[in-house]
């Protein structure tokens, strides 16, 4: 389950490479750029990462511009350094403490997009245990991943999660947290619909969810989608209350049921991977989202429970909107 935090940090500044008036600081892995004047070591603050919603509060007036969107966080790059979300400055006395979550006290929420309305209507779900699909940042949970381990890295894809699955003598689609009743103007049954192959693989593999991506015409990069298009890349099977490994899932899917494209294989090397996620995506000329790690042989840990992690672009972040 992904886990929402504005926690509470101590300024420690270090130096910007290329800006004398700023600063950066690295918080759970990602770096945060200030301006040096502006802050002291030692003083208390809230970090709020990009993809928050902040209210309209005093606080955040600072924020206000022109643009209707203001209340959602962003990435930005300062002089060359990418700076994930903002720090705002605590009192003292305001009863947080360092390693707490300010959510709550600044009265921030997760950004969530709004409900399309090709969503459709849900239905009451199949019996059987379907998890939704949560995936945890790397940079908070980097000791997850073991250096020695071989690893896959498969390109996410900017679009909605989708499950698919044919049983009790009939094909089931849904989001990432609904099943959807069968409706032509349904989105995921819109990529049953206009993707056959979804189906046909399913039906031949009846109790075993796909997850993936729909995308296309569903958010805002597109992918070469024409008109009303919707297309899917699987990313994960679940055999009951089994997740399959990715060499399994991969032999199971066979030619049939496409999957995402996998960037690299082989040890874990996260320079390399953070200048892949650069680039543009491998399915269309325009920017790629990121990329979700993954060990070849599926295990667990204790921090995170199933192990996996995205690596989302920097490049992405900052134009998002």
């Amino acid at each position: 389950m992904s886990t929402h935090n504005c926690p509470v940090v101590r300024i420690n500044k270090e130096v910007h490479p290329n800006a004398d008036a700023l600063s950066i600081m690295e918080i759970g892995g990602f770096n945060v750029c200030l301006r040096s004047e502006d802050w002291k070591d030692g003083q208390l603050a809230a970090h709020i990462p990009a993809d928050y919603w902040v209210p309209d509060t005093e606080a955040f007036a600072w924020l206000k511009s022109d643009s209707s969107n203001w209340q959602r966080t962003r990435t930005r790059k300062f002089r060359g350094m990418y700076s994930y979300g903002f720090l705002v400055p605590l009192d003292e006395d305001c009863g947080l403490h360092e390693g707490d979550n300010a959510m709550e006290y600044l009265e921030v929420i997760r950004y969530e997009p709004p409900e399309d309305t090709k969503a459709g209507d849900n239905e009451s779900p199949p019996e059987g245990f379907f998890p939704k699909y949560d995936i945890e940042n790397y940079q908070g949970f980097k000791s997850v991943l073991n250096d020695s381990e071989e690893i896959v890295f498969t390109e996410k894809i900017h679009g909605a999660n989708a499950r698919f699955m044919y049983k009790d003598g009939r094909m089931w689609a849904g989001s990432r947290s609904n099943w959807k009743k069968n409706d032509p103007s349904c989105m995921w049954w819109k990529a049953v619909d206009q993707n056959p192959w979804i189906a046909e693989w399913c039906e031949s593999n009846p109790d075993i969810a796909v997850y993936g991506e729909v995308f296309g015409n569903v958010q805002n990069l597109k992918y070469g989608a024409i008109g009303g298009q919707i297309f899917f890349r699987a990313f994960d099977l679940l055999r009951g209350n089994e997740w399959l490994s990715y060499d399994e899932a991969r032999s199971l899917a066979g030619e049939t049921l496409k999957w995402v494209p996998l960037l690299y294989r082989g040890p874990l090397d996260i320079d390399m991977l953070s200048e892949m996620i650069l680039k543009d995506s491998t399915l269309a000329k325009h920017m790629m989202e990121g990329g979700v790690i993954r060990p070849v042989i599926e295990r667990s840990h204790p921090e995170i429970g199933r192990v996996f992690v995205k690596l989302v672009s920097p490049r992405y972040l900052e134009k998002s909107r």
